[in-house]
Parts: C-alpha cells; structure tokens; sequence
C-alpha cells in the first residue's frame, strides 16, 4: 500500500490530475481491462490522502495540498 500511494502522490506531483491517467502511469504491467478496477483502488488512497489533507480535488482533477 505504501509503495501504491507513494506512485499516486509522485504522480500528482508530476501533474498527472485525473485517475484514469494515473491508473495508465501506475499500472503498465496489467490489461486494460483491469483497469477500472485499478481507478477504484488510485480513488480509494486519493480519498485517504484527501481526508489527511495531503491531496485536494478540483473536480476530476487532484493536486497536491
């Protein structure tokens, strides 16, 4: 888990805003069609990140806080 948010939280720093697109940076070695699957598991560490105050949401779009 650790190692997952910390790809989440480099991608937001690298700009990377919206799930989807981090779900293609983050998972390069699954199907696409696990990739859905892979959105709820990037929203579920960005809604924890976001409940510590460490990304925000503009939208579909999240920054770093």
């Amino acid at each position: 888990r650790a190692l997952r948010e910390r790809q989440i939280l480099d991608g937001v720093a690298a700009g990377v805003s919206e799930v989807q697109a981090l779900v293609r940076r983050i998972y390069v070695d699954i199907p696409e069609s696990l990739y859905p699957a892979a959105g709820v598991s990037v929203e579920a560490h960005l809604r924890k990140l976001e409940k510590e105050e460490v990304v925000s949401r503009d939208g579909d779009r999240w920054i770093l806080a």
